[in-house]
């Protein structure tokens, strides 16, 4: 619905949030001005993060040929080297949870602090902010699960008896 650009400096907002008058769409905007301050101030997660996002895009695309190509030529070098991009996702996905947490917190305090909202309004802005992190939270969560289960899988191949090479 909304979206900060770094790379362009620039803040945009879906019409839906820019005309709705209500908290959640002012905690949206603030939350979109919290990652725009981020930026001017050189917030070191989210510099680290906007950095790594061209490796993390070009690992998730080689990572499943790597992790297949050595599973159908049984060489668990290049098996393990899909694991390891694979594992770029969680690594990834754990520098948006500083990023996001602080984007809110900023929102907030910015909400109230210019009275934009008034302070027995936080408690609807809390709801959509914590909402939203929490995706953020189960995407992390997901990312490590995908890559425990190649992992697990590399490992658990070599009970049957098969050596491979590599």
């Amino acid at each position: 619905m909304s979206d900060h650009s770094p790379a362009r400096q620039v803040l945009r907002l879906s019409q839906k949030v820019y005309y709705t008058p209500s908290v959640a769409a002012a905690g949206i905007a603030a939350h979109e001005t919290g990652h725009a301050l981020q930026d001017a101030e050189d917030y070191f997660p989210m510099e680290a993060r906007t950095y790594i996002v061209p490796v993390v895009q070009l690992a998730s695309q080689i990572a499943p040929w790597a992790f297949v190509g050595g599973l159908m030529l049984q060489w668990d070098t290049l098996t393990w080297i899909g694991v390891i991009l694979f594992g770029s996702s969680f690594f990834f996905a754990l520098l948006t949870l500083p990023v996001e947490f602080n984007a809110s917190s900023r929102a907030k305090e910015l909400l109230v602090s210019h009275g934009i909202i008034a302070p027995d309004q936080i408690e609807g802005v809390d709801k959509v902010l914590d909402a939203a992190a929490w995706t953020y939270v189960a995407a992390a969560v997901s990312a490590v699960g995908v890559w425990l289960f190649y992992i697990f899988m590399l490992l658990g191949r070599g009970r049957g008896g098969a050596t491979a090479r590599g």
